[in-house]
């Protein structure tokens, strides 16, 4: 004898919201592998090239060109970059919002748990009837929960390479008015 499975409008959503929910994570998923694999291109790169101009830095007209210009090439291309980075990790915002509307609907704790965690101010955890769990997990992890904080720390590795750029800038610029050579 063969069991026969009901799909009724009930599981049909069910089984709508868990694919739903699984298309969101694997685009966030995505965004962020995007984005740590171009911060790593980015960030060396900007390294070495760094790293190339203050080798032999010389008080020429070719020299205070080719700085000048490398500092500002480099620091455009950075700041359009994180641009971008910043419309992904938005996207990737909407996608997580969703997940967490998907929780509620399915009965589901993982993103609103992170959102608890992380103290982030929004409606969608007042419409968790129960918050027990919530509680008990904040008991069981206290002090041992760090939040999300990379991308402050993406931020502050280019910030210190515009700074980087525009202290090699500075510095060529003042080699060439004082006509002094550092080899």
């Amino acid at each position: 004898m063969t069991t026969r499975i009901q799909f009724t409008p009930e599981v049909l959503q069910h089984e709508a919201w868990l694919t739903e929910y699984k298309t969101c994570q694997q685009a966030v998923t995505d965004h962020e592998v995007r984005i740590w694999q171009s911060a790593t291109i980015f960030v060396s790169i900007s390294i070495a090239g760094i790293s190339l101009a203050t080798q032999g830095l010389r008080p020429t007209v070719g020299g205070l060109l080719l700085v000048f210009v490398s500092s500002v090439l480099s620091i455009s291309i950075l700041i359009l970059w994180y641009r971008l980075v910043n419309r992904w990790w938005s996207l990737q915002n909407v996608l997580w919002y969703r997940m967490q509307e998907l929780d509620i609907k399915l009965g589901t704790r993982r993103n609103l748990y992170a959102l608890y965690m992380d103290k982030t101010p929004s409606g969608l955890l007042d419409e968790v009837p129960d918050k027990t769990d919530f509680e008990k997990l904040d008991r069981s992890l206290r002090g041992a929960y760090e939040q999300g904080k990379a991308r402050v720390y993406l931020r502050a590795i280019i910030a210190l390479i515009v700074i980087s750029w525009m202290l090699l800038a500075t510095l060529e610029l003042y080699l060439f008015v004082c006509n002094i050579s550092i080899s």
